[in-house]
């Protein structure tokens, strides 16, 4: 299922209308680091990093997740400018050493509210930039978009990485991966957050000296919803 996840990630690329938002973000606070926090397989990372570049913002990448994906991990510390952290990390609870950016893809809706809201709070007393950004969308254009996921699995499957038999199997006889992946996106779009809701969250955040926006950023398959904070001084 991850392995299918990062593959329709990079050829569809949803986070494309992110790019330029995230990019400068990272150049307007001068940030050189990126922590990106629930990782998975490793999400749009094997692509987004060169389109950072293209947009002036070179930093380096460090991807965390609470349960690290080996294979993930593997194809990323091979490749330049980025590493896949071995150990565990949970989103709720950054270790201090790890500075920087944070950023998430696709994540948010994996927490409850009050979650949402430590991860955020944390980010704001920490005093760094921070990024989150959703390509799923709690709408009926969202749940149309469903429809086509156990298409796009079984034509897929044959190229996810790594390839195992089971896989294969469990994709045409019977069917059932092209239903549970269909179920898990189904699940993820009936979760996410929607805009309202973020800006509550937020609202209700300790104030400081901290900068919180919340937009839906058109030019992809959906739009992509991006909550983007920074320091009040970077904000000026």
């Amino acid at each position: 299922m991850t392995g299918y996840l990062r593959a329709i990630i990079v050829r569809t690329r949803p986070y494309g209308p992110a790019v330029p938002r995230l990019a400068a973000l990272l150049r307007e606070t001068h940030t050189q680091h990126v922590v990106d926090l629930c990782s998975g397989a490793g999400g749009p990372w094997p692509t987004l990093h060169g389109e950072l570049a293209a947009a002036g913002a070179v930093v380096e990448i460090t991807c965390t997740d609470l349960v690290p994906n080996q294979f993930a991990a593997r194809q990323l510390n091979a490749a330049p400018h980025v590493c896949y952290h071995a150990t565990p990390i949970s989103a709720l609870a950054v270790p201090s050493t790890f500075v920087g950016a944070r950023t998430m893809f696709t994540a948010l809706h994996h927490f409850e509210a009050a979650d949402v809201r430590a991860i955020l709070a944390d980010a704001q007393a920490a005093g760094v930039p921070f990024g989150a950004f959703e390509a799923t969308n709690r709408s009926w254009r969202g749940l149309l978009a469903t429809v086509v996921i156990p298409i796009a699995v079984l034509a897929l499957m044959p190229v996810v990485q790594p390839r195992h038999w089971g896989a294969l199997v469990l994709t045409y006889l019977p069917p059932l991966l092209p239903l549970a992946i269909w179920w898990d996106g189904l699940a993820s779009t009936l979760r996410t957050y929607q805009a309202a809701e973020l800006q509550r969250i937020v609202m209700s955040l300790p104030p400081a000296p901290y900068v919180w926006e919340i937009s839906e950023l058109a030019g992809g398959p959906l739009p992509v919803l991006a909550l983007i904070g920074r320091p009040r001084e970077a904000a000026a």
